[in-house]
């Protein structure tokens, strides 16, 4: 009898045993499924998107799932397979809001080790106010073994997010510009345009629209370089067409005192013609032809001489 106990003892010891180490085993090779994020607040239209993500120390290559959400509180917009760790998709992921439920599966083909390794995303939108969840219904990950051993650890992960009201956003009432001031004479208190008061007219408007559009106050700077720049052209040609005037002024004046001087050195030609002829003739001595047209020739160089230094002084003018 007391032998009999013991076989008895020995059979559950060891059945104990053997039932321990395979659970050491799985819990070894476990793997997880979860959402992130797996909670939030959000306001009724906002995007909300939900990876699913894969965790497993030892290496898996197939995942499969079904997805349940709250189809009175959110829509679930679109399924994205980037930066996913699938390779192969057997079919295409589907969903449906009316029934509120989503499925998918895909291949590793290298296999995968890690911690939440991204397998889809789910992009949601809420469209009412309220606590949305979404949970695993079913989930399926596959060892990387050859024989396709499912190490899913168990245990059905949900997210839960709060759906607030939509804050309104108040209508700001946007002010009508400010009139451009009239630049007013001071004088005579009537709006007269000038150079200056064009420029600053300008630059209150670049103002305006570098505040209304959040535009860098260099664009100021710029502009006003620019008008500079124009301003200094402007004074710049004027100068030069007044130089212009100034010349042609003084030259006409020159050139009617050149001729008053000419006329001048012609009658005084003639008196000397004159007086040179009557002093001759008043001691008694007769003039030839060829002195005379010595004299004529003498006073032909004065006058050449005076015209002469009449153009120099026009050139140094």
């Amino acid at each position: 009898m007391r032998i009999k106990n013991k076989n008895l003892y020995f059979s559950l010891f060891f059945l104990f045993f053997i039932i321990s180490f395979f659970i050491d085993i799985s819990k070894v090779s476990a793997a997880t499924a979860s959402f992130s994020p797996a909670s939030g607040t959000y306001n009724v239209g906002d995007t909300i998107k939900v990876r699913v993500l894969a965790t497993s120390d030892r290496s898996i290559n197939a995942f499969s799932a079904n997805v349940s959400f709250s189809k009175d509180i959110l829509s679930l917009t679109s399924i994205s397979k980037s930066l996913s760790l699938i390779d192969l998709w057997p079919r295409d992921a589907v969903y449906s809001n009316s029934d509120g439920f989503a499925n998918f599966e895909g291949v590793m083909l290298n296999g995968y080790t890690g911690n939440a390794g991204n397998i889809i995303t789910l992009i949601f939108k809420a469209k009412a106010v309220g606590t949305a969840s979404i949970r695993f219904t079913n989930v399926s990950i596959l060892a990387n073994d050859g024989s396709g051993t499912d190490i899913f650890l168990g245990g059905l992960s949900t997210g839960t997010f709060n759906i607030e009201k939509a804050v309104a956003v108040a209508n700001v009432e946007k002010k009508a510009p400010t009139p451009t001031p009239a630049c007013i004479n001071t004088n005579t208190g009537v709006p007269e345009p000038t150079i200056s008061c064009i420029a600053i007219n300008a630059i209150d408007k670049i103002k305006e629209v570098e505040v209304a559009n959040n535009l860098p106050n260099n664009s100021l700077v710029v502009t006003l370089a620019i008008i500079f720049i124009i301003i200094l052209s402007l004074i710049t040609i004027y100068l030069f067409y007044f130089i212009f005037r100034i010349k042609k002024y003084f030259k006409n004046k020159l050139f009617k005192t050149e001729d008053i001087i000419n006329k001048n050195f012609k009658n005084l030609e003639k008196d000397i013609e004159l007086k040179e002829i009557n002093l001759k003739k008043s001691k008694g001595v007769k003039i030839g032809r060829e002195q005379e047209d010595d004299i004529l020739e003498e006073v032909a160089d004065t006058e050449e001489k005076i015209i002469k230094e009449v153009e120099k002084i026009e050139d140094e003018i």
